[in-house]
C-alpha cells in the first residue's frame, strides 16, 4: 500500500486496491478474509464514528462502528481460482474526526489461515 501524500479529505471516499498472490484453490475457488482497520495515532480520536465500505460499483457492503481506539470492518471473498486476485473497495470516512491515523489491510487465506497485513499512515482533513 502507498500512503496518501499530504492527507485525504474526509468528504471523499478513500479508494483501496490490493492484490492477493497465489491464494489456495479448492474446487476452482479461492476464499480469503479481509479486515480493514483504522486507528487513530493519538488516543480517543474516533469517538464512536461510523465508517461505510463500498464495492467497486458503489454498493454498500459493510459498516463499522468505531470504539474510542479503532474500528475494523471484516468480510470474506470467494473468487475463481487464479494466481493473482485484484480487489478494490472504497471507505467513506466522512464521520471520522480529522487527524492522523493508521490504516491496516489484513488478508487471510481461509484454507491455510496464512495472513499478510500492511499498515500505512494517513492524515484525514
Amino acid at each position: 500500500m502507498t500512503p496518501v501524500a499530504g492527507g485525504w479529505p474526509r468528504t471523499s471516499p478513500l479508494g483501496l486496491l490490493w492484490e492477493v498472490y497465489e491464494p489456495t484453490s479448492r474446487k476452482g475457488e479461492a476464499r480469503f478474509g479481509v479486515a480493514i482497520t483504522v486507528e487513530p495515532v493519538t488516543r480517543g480520536g474516533l469517538g464512536g464514528a461510523a465508517v461505510r465500505l463500498f464495492d467497486g460499483l458503489g454498493r454498500a457492503v459493510g459498516r463499522g462502528q468505531g470504539s474510542r481506539d479503532r474500528f475494523t470492518i471484516a468480510f470474506e471473498r470467494t473468487v475463481p481460482a487464479a494466481a493473482r486476485v485484484v480487489d478494490a473497495l472504497s471507505l467513506d470516512l466522512g464521520e471520522v474526526p480529522p487527524g492522523p491515523y493508521r490504516l491496516t489491510v489484513t488478508v487471510t487465506d481461509q484454507a491455510t489461515q496464512r495472513q499478510v497485513a500492511r499498515t500505512v499512515p494517513i492524515r484525514l482533513f
